[in-house]
């Protein structure tokens, strides 16, 4: 599986106002599939949860923060770690831009570090934006869709879900998801696929269809390769949603 190189590429994703989608999980499954390909990729976690942080460092992932460092400066850079997991020597680079696990206080000034994050000039950068609850909350990160040339929409097999993610972004690429971070049956599956053909069909979106894996929920921060645990079907669909989030078309 190959994707272009030579490109800079900023995603970020968005799942309206539904959380617990999976939006983390196909967001650091991507960043993995980029890296993998010899594509230097930086996943930003903008989440005062700290998921992607948790996920990629575990739990007790030492500052700085991003949270805490001053965003109009060269500060950003320390908040940047590698993930060790990844073999560097064969030219993969896969490094988290960490933000707070404690969920004491979200980002500052948004507007200032999406400047910081563009400027850092890495080919693939993934930012991991939180669920957005109400209107002051997407003006606030509106900077982070501002700087991306792709956003990925994330929404599971419910009606309140995709109307909450299905939306269009003015002069931004649109790739969705219909992710299952939870079992559900194949009727119900197939019943939301006929939902985002509508949308697929009228806004021009493409979207693919990712199941649940069992794996997931099992892995902790020393199993961070998830390509090597979880089923070929995840496998296969996360990577057709790479080859799309990856693509310049």
């Amino acid at each position: 599986m190959m994707f272009k190189t030579g490109i800079i590429m900023i995603i970020s994703t968005f799942s309206g106002s539904k959380g617990g989608v999976g939006k983390t999980t196909l967001a650091i499954s991507i960043g993995i599939v980029s890296a993998i390909q010899r594509i230097p990729t930086l996943i930003v976690d903008s989440s005062s949860e700290g998921g992607a942080t948790s996920y990629l460092l575990g739990a007790s992932a030492e500052p700085p923060f991003l949270s805490d460092l001053d965003p109009g400066s060269d500060d950003i850079a320390r908040a940047l770690r590698r993930v060790p997991v990844l073999d560097e020597d064969a030219g993969v680079e896969l490094v988290v831009a960490v933000n707070s696990s404690r969920g004491i206080r979200g980002l500052g000034d948004v507007d200032k570090l999406a400047e910081r994050i563009r400027a850092l000039n890495y080919p693939v950068t993934i930012i991991d934006v939180p669920a957005l609850t109400d209107r002051d909350a997407v003006l606030r990160y509106l900077p982070f869709f501002e700087i991306s040339d792709t956003v990925l929409v994330v929404a599971e097999p419910s009606t309140a879900s995709i109307r909450s993610a299905m939306v269009t972004f003015s002069g931004k690429r649109v790739v969705a998801a219909l992710n299952c971070p939870r079992p559900y049956t194949q009727m119900v599956v197939e019943l939301y696929k006929k939902y985002m053909d509508v949308f697929a069909r009228r806004y021009n979106i493409p979207y693919v269809v990712v199941p649940y894996s069992r794996a997931i929920s099992l892995l902790s921060s020393d199993r961070l390769n998830i390509l090597s645990y979880v089923e070929p079907g995840f496998v296969q669909a996360v990577t057709e949603l790479a080859k799309l989030v990856l693509s310049k078309k």
